[in-house]
Parts: structure tokens; sequence; C-alpha cells
């Protein structure tokens, strides 16, 4: 709705105010001038929307634990889709094709930026995910709330105890088949080379048996990602697809390190084939 409403609304905006000035011959400056401040002043009401539904629609739906309710879903799709297209990120998808459609998938990903998070919203559209986040986002006015709504599990990564709880939840949940995101860094990529992965998120498959699916994701270098309405090179690629007999005998530091090499690999390949991602020399 928010997508179909940003697309529509302020070019109807634009449009009345543009003929509204050519027919009351008003001066060059005021016919140029005010369709554009028009569509831009009802862009950003659509935008204050946005925020003000994800806030009171998260304290709603957080009340109850349904993860793969349709509605949650197709609320954040709308979402992620009306923010990813006017931020201009354009994402190539590579390997999809690998992921079977056994459930549930836990995917792991290296971070890069907030908006992994949405892009991933439209890559994995047909597989509803809880995602596994840090504590320090359940204060976050907009999104936290959300988070939870959508299932998500957050870490305490300074209490061993509380961590190795929300591990256990998260085993929970997969077994009683939720999907989940996570970002084994535990933090966004730093040096624009993917950080160690912390090996006790995989403990996680190999407590329930589920399909691994290993993501990288990469920006275009030369526009930041914050801009607006330009559009910039999102790289996503399906590096590899585990099930249970795959991965079995690994164990967690095996696994995280193993996960962490091909991400790394895969993502440095991609950089020698497209020039979008290529990073400055200093």
């Amino acid at each position: 709705m928010f997508f179909i409403l940003s697309l529509i609304l302020p070019l109807l905006g634009f449009i009345s105010v543009l003929i509204i000035n050519i027919l009351f011959k008003q001066p060059l400056w005021q016919i140029i001038v005010l369709p554009i401040c028009t569509w831009l002043i009802i862009f950003i009401l659509i935008c204050v929307a946005i925020l003000i539904s994800l806030h009171f629609l998260g304290l709603k739906y957080a009340k109850t634990d349904e993860p793969q309710d349709k509605k949650r879903w197709r609320f954040m799709n709308d979402v992620s889709r009306f923010s990813c297209f006017w931020l201009g990120l354009k994402y190539q998808i590579v390997g999809i094709e690998k992921i079977k459609n056994n459930l549930p998938i836990i995917f792991y990903s290296n971070h890069v930026h907030f908006t992994d998070i949405i892009l991933y919203d439209l890559v994995f559209k047909d597989y509803p995910r809880a995602s596994m986040y840090k504590e320090e986002h359940n204060t976050n006015p907009i999104f936290g709330k959300m988070v939870q709504a959508l299932g998500g599990v957050s870490v305490d990564r300074k209490d061993d105890k509380k961590a190795l709880m929300s591990i256990i939840k998260i085993i929970d949940k997969v077994k009683h088949g939720v999907n989940f995101m996570i970002y084994p860094e535990g933090t966004r990529t730093k040096n624009n080379m993917v950080g160690p992965y912390h090996p006790g998120s995989f403990k996680i498959p190999l407590k329930t048996k589920s399909q691994v699916v290993l993501c990288a994701i990469d920006y275009n270098k030369h526009i930041p990602v914050f801009i607006p309405f330009i559009p910039k090179k999102v790289y996503v690629e399906i590096v590899e697809c585990y099930e249970y007999d795959d991965y079995k005998d690994l164990n967690t530091i095996e696994f995280a390190e193993k996960s962490h090499d091909l991400t790394q690999n895969a993502i440095l390949a991609a950089r020698k084939k497209y020039r979008s991602l290529e990073v400055k020399k200093k």
C-alpha cells in the first residue's frame, strides 16, 4: 500500500499544482518550484506515516509471537519495497536456485549496512523468517517492536548465560518450523572485509538439522547508500546450501570458519567481476 501510494499521491500533487499554476499564469519560478515542493511534502508525509505505522503495528503485533503471520510479512514487504525503490537499491541475486524447498532454513549472512534487512525481505520474500539481533535494538522506537513481532530473538553478547538462553530459544523456534536470519559477525562488516564469524550461532543448525543457506551481500562502493533516488547496485549471492549430512561432522568453530571463508571469497570474486563493487584505493 505505502509503495503504491508513494508512486501515485506525490505525482498527483505535482501535476495538480503544476496545472493550477499554469492556468492562473503564475511566474515561471512558481510554476517550477511549487509542484516540486508539493511532491516533496507529500512524499515526506508518506515517510512519516510509515514510521508511525512501524511503531504502533510493532507494539500491537509484538504482543503475539506469530512469525509466520502473512499480514505482518505483507506489511514488511511493502515497507521494504518502498525503502529499496526510493533509496535506489537495485539488487542482483545469484544462486537463488540452490535453495531447496525443505524447511526450516537458517540463513547466515555478512552484515554491511542497516539496509541488509530490508533487502533480504525482498530477496527472500517467499521465505518468511525471524532474525537474531543485538539486544540494544529492543529500545529502538521504530524497528524494535516490529523485529520482535516477526519472531526475532535478541542476544546479549556481553552476557554468556543470556546469550546461551537466546540460542536455546531460537533452537526451539526452528524446531517448530520458523526460518531464521543470522548475522554471525555480530556487527557490521569493517574495512570492507567480512569479520570473524562467532561460532555460537552455528550450534543452531547442528541441534535442529536444518538446511543452512550461506549468503553474501555487497554494495556499490562509489555512491553512498543513504543518498536517495540514485540507482545503486547491491550484489547478493547464495554462496552455498547445506543439508544436515553436509555439516554434521563439523564442530561450531570449523563450521563458522568455513562459512566465513566461503562468504569472503564470494565477495572478493564479485568485486573483481563488477566494477561498481570495487573498493576504492586510498
